[in-house]
């Protein structure tokens, strides 16, 4: 045996199953190029599952909008008794155009039924009651005046058919003019006392009214970020027309004793070439952000820095949904 042979055969195999430099480099490269292999495949499906989430609740958020909008215009009251029975409004919300703002009366099922008297719940008669839908950009569970994040939502109150009957259907005892009775009821001016029950039989009172029709017991959807409406309507001649103007856009009106168009100098009834018009369904619209696209809107339109260079409109393009839904107005004026 020669002198740099192995002296027994444990020193051998421990020469045998040492790794040199060059190999750990190796391996520790190979497993480098695996681990970031895998951190890219992890990143797109934890974006993938973002998306499709997003994507998932913001189509729960347009189908309890628009199912809720649908059961209450379906029931819609309208009478020709010279009062207000709809007054449908557009406004700009942050940069947002024709955002309708709905005020009618319908027969809505989940009206509260029961009020809290004397320590003790009563039934509330009727079945009519005042109904609103707007979309707000603030933060349904703050104050006014706390300084936190907004968001966009769909609001949507109910009045009890007690309150409804007493005070919004009865403007003869304000100074409200016709016809801004609802926006008057709906705004608590023009002396409207107006009041109601809310979801746990509590009255709402006046001085609390204009708060809580918008605040978190009536948020009904959010990252709502575009509401519009498109009312039409058959004239006698059995035509089916929107109301729109000649650029396409929504036109405001109310409907006292039909159809009236609000302009700048006050309501006109339709042009005398639409006699007997009557309202016949409703294109609702509504576009809905993913979570995260509802918050870096918010940031964007707020000044708040989202560590990305997007603007509102690659934030709509990348996290809105659409959904559109035709509504007919079964009830007929009487």
């Amino acid at each position: 045996m020669h002198a740099g042979d192995c002296q027994n055969s444990n020193q051998c195999g421990s020469k045998r199953s040492a790794f040199t430099l060059v190999e750990i480099m190796a391996a520790t490269a190979i497993m480098v190029v695996v681990i970031l292999v895998v951190m890219g495949l992890t990143s797109n499906v934890l974006t993938s599952w973002n998306r499709a989430s997003g994507e998932l609740s913001s189509n729960l958020e347009g189908r309890v909008a628009l199912d809720l909008l649908a059961q209450d215009l379906e029931s819609i009251v309208l009478k020709d008794d010279g009062n207000v029975w709809l007054d449908v409004r557009y406004r700009s919300i942050q940069g947002m155009n024709h955002q309708t703002h709905l005020m009618f009366f319908a027969s809505v099922p989940d009206r509260p039924l029961r009020q809290v008297e004397g320590g003790s719940f009563v039934d509330i008669p009727g079945d009519v009651c005042a109904v609103q839908y707007l979309t707000q950009f603030k933060n349904p569970f703050a104050s006014s005046g706390v300084n936190t994040v907004k968001l966009f939502g769909l609001y949507r109150a109910v009045v009890d058919a007690e309150n409804t009957f007493k005070t919004a259907m009865n403007p003869a005892s304000t100074s409200s003019v016709l016809p801004d009775h609802l926006m008057d009821f709906w705004a608590a001016t023009a002396g409207f006392g107006s009041q109601a029950v809310d979801a746990g039989g509590q009255t709402v009172s006046a001085a609390d009214f204009l708060t809580w029709a918008t605040g978190q017991s009536n948020y009904l959807s959010s990252n709502i970020v575009d509401f519009r409406t498109v009312f039409y309507y058959r004239n006698a001649n059995n035509q089916v027309k929107p109301l729109v103007d000649t650029a396409g856009n929504p036109l405001e009106f109310v409907y006292v004793n039909g159809v009236q168009m609000r302009q700048s100098s006050g309501y006109v009834p339709l042009a005398d070439s639409e006699p007997g018009a009557q309202l016949q369904y409703v294109d609702v619209t509504l576009t809905v952000l993913s979570d995260q696209g509802g918050r870096l809107l918010s940031s964007i339109i707020q000044g708040i820095d989202i560590g990305e260079d997007m603007n509102r409109e690659q934030v709509l393009i990348e996290h809105a949904s659409t959904y559109t839904r035709r509504i007919y107005l079964v009830s007929k004026p009487f």
